[in-house]
């Protein structure tokens, strides 16, 4: 039940493989995948992790671990907590503690990679946006808004041709494009908007609703304990998790031979709350951020059917 950026890493790469080879449904899968539990699952506050007073180790470390973890991604974390249950205060065979795992803390940076990768890509003069994230390529600048406002913008560098994927969560008869180079006709086409040539210069808008929604979700599986929640969205992104009905305070742990019942932190209680993000609600122009150039390197997920 906890979840894990091992396991985010491994149905993302998936979910990319499968939308660069004739399902292009599936980027929204990546997409609300990095916006919600893979970025909520990198850590921002340590103070949290109390040191501990051993020495280290070859596996384990006990030194300044709250600070150290800062930027690290959680090994596992529930829907509301940034470490799921109390299991990670019984030792392992080696004598650690199983707060943070090295296989976590890679994939999470795998994960956002291949995804910063795909997000926009220019193939045979065709610029693609997949997934409404800010990227810079050579040959354009691409600047998303959400979740604060549905606004992209593509400002071309290069004269090339120019598709952008349409949010799930908008109609593409919602969606509204204009440029500083006069009318645009967009022709909608499996799921992307379709908008011809465009010249060097030019710089794209696309506008669409980010509607606000709250659903109720069950995790957990049928004749175990359940957990309740409250979620609301704006577009794609979870802004609140909030837990309703009963709050169990314990779990059942079965990682070790002997399973046992731990303390858990899906309810209000327990380090490090998740998804507190209110002001994501406000309609504001974001501050952008210096862009790493993607000049081509690595692109060992990027990889088509011919």
């Amino acid at each position: 039940m906890p979840s894990r950026p091992t396991g985010l890493w491994t149905s993302s790469p998936l979910a990319t493989t499968l939308a660069n080879n004739g399902h292009p449904e599936h980027w929204g899968d990546v997409e609300r995948i990095v916006r919600n539990q893979l970025t909520e699952n990198q850590v921002v506050d340590g103070t949290w992790l109390k040191p501990g007073d051993k020495p280290d180790t070859a596996n384990s470390s006990w030194r300044d671990v709250g600070s150290r973890r800062v930027g690290g991604f959680a090994g596992w974390s529930s829907p509301t907590h940034i470490w799921s249950n109390g299991s990670g205060s019984e030792p392992t065979t080696s004598g650690g503690y199983r707060a943070f795992q090295n296989c976590c803390g890679g994939s999470g940076d795998t994960a956002l990679f291949t995804a910063w990768k795909n997000a926009s890509l220019i193939e045979n003069g065709v610029l693609t946006v997949n997934m409404h994230f800010d990227k810079l390529l050579p040959q354009a600048e691409i600047r998303c808004h959400q979740p604060y406002q549905g606004y992209l913008s593509v400002s071309l560098k290069e004269a090339c041709k120019v598709r952008v994927r349409v949010p799930d969560f908008v109609e593409a008869k919602e969606v509204k494009v204009s440029s500083n180079k006069g009318e645009v006709k967009a022709v909608v086409e499996n799921g992307y908007l379709e908008l011809g040539p465009r010249q060097a210069g030019e710089k794209i808008e696309v506008t669409y609703p980010v509607p606000v929604k709250q659903e109720e979700i069950v995790v957990g599986n049928p004749g175990h304990k359940q957990y309740h929640y409250r979620v609301m969205w704006k577009g794609d992104t979870v802004v609140r998790m909030t837990p309703i009905g009963e709050q169990y305070k314990t779990i059942h742990s079965g990682w070790k031979k002997d399973p046992f019942e731990t303390e858990a932190y899906y309810g209000e209680e327990g380090p490090g709350r998740l998804y507190q993000r209110e002001y994501m609600l406000s309609d504001v122009v974001p501050h952008p951020s210096p862009l790493c150039m993607d000049d081509g390197r690595l692109n060992f997920w990027v990889n088509h059917a011919k």
